[in-house]
């Protein structure tokens, strides 16, 4: 049953001993990888740019952890971050993963690029755990000033108890870091959220935007979500845009950040330093041109 369970669900198993023994011993061994990994600092934390096409340059990079495993390869967070939850590892995973990102975008303003940087908060690490405190330490020794941090939050990190979370998040406010709600539209309390929390951006799923060009229903959405954002005085940001036409939609409809595969793949701290140093992004010599066309620029 737990098998099929982290396998995704909806499907069915046959039980026998010899699978589950091996089974077993496999998730054991993975519990034991994952521990020494952490531990040794062999996680990976990669950035991926976000983009402001109006500048024309990156403004902030999401921080994304990945797990270069010897033997399994690259692994995705989906397949270790239930693990790290499951054995109590994830409020360790979460701070490692916070103070390595609070040190590169603390460099990137020691050399005179100030750009924000996005860490993901896990429901487990923002509720259960010592998460202001540890937040506050993080921010104290790495020397990042609290405003160049954004923390991303979903809607299951916050609905199971939405008066802790609102006063944890109007805490983490107080300090000066934003609050960014993150696959918003995919929910069923966002409005509610909108209204209970102190949220300072929208980043619309990339589930909308991936067939944008072709759904209008995906497109109406959008344009929903981006004027309730800018009704609410909120930052906007579009997640998973991988096309020319995707890039030009979202800016006919007044959403000027970006982020996804058509500017850049997560990439390690050095390559966000060659392109933060660079004039511009390969891609963005066509977002000029998408300026000049809608007359946003």
């Amino acid at each position: 049953m737990h098998r099929i369970k982290n396998e995704g669900g909806n499907s069915f198993g046959f039980y026998s001993m010899e699978s589950s023994v091996a089974w077993t011993r496999d998730r054991l061994k993975l519990e034991k990888e994952l521990r020494i990994a952490l531990n040794s600092g062999h996680l990976q934390v990669l950035y991926q740019p976000i983009v402001d096409v109006y500048q024309q340059n990156i403004v902030r990079m999401e921080a994304l952890v990945r797990w270069p495993h010897p033997t399994r390869g690259y692994l995705s967070p989906s397949e270790f971050i239930p693990l790290a939850e499951s054995i109590g590892l994830m409020e360790q995973l979460g701070k490692e993963v916070l103070k390595i990102a609070c040190l590169a975008a603390h460099k990137l303003i020691q050399i005179g690029k100030p750009i924000h940087v996005s860490v993901n908060v896990h429901p487990h690490q923002l509720l259960h755990g010592n998460f202001l405190p540890a937040l506050s330490r993080v921010l104290t020794e790495t020397g990042l000033p609290a405003t160049s941090l954004i923390l991303e939050i979903t809607e299951s990190a916050v609905v199971s108890d939405m008066a802790r979370a609102s006063v944890i998040l109007q805490q983490i406010n107080t300090l000066g870091a934003l609050i960014a709600l993150d696959d918003f539209g995919t929910g069923y309390s966002s409005l509610t959220l909108l209204r209970e929390l102190p949220i300072d951006i929208l980043k619309i799923d990339k589930s909308f935007i991936r067939a944008l060009d072709q759904n209008i229903n995906d497109l109406t959405i959008t344009q929903a979500i981006i004027g309730l954002g800018v009704n609410l005085g909120l930052m906007i940001v579009a997640e998973g845009v991988e096309s020319d036409r995707q890039a030009r939609i979202l800016l006919e409809n007044h959403c000027h950040l970006q982020q996804g595969y058509f500017f850049s793949r997560p990439v390690p701290y050095e390559s966000i330093l060659q392109l933060v140093n660079e004039a511009d992004l390969s891609n963005l010599a066509s977002i000029k041109q998408l300026c000049a066309i809608v007359n946003l620029k």
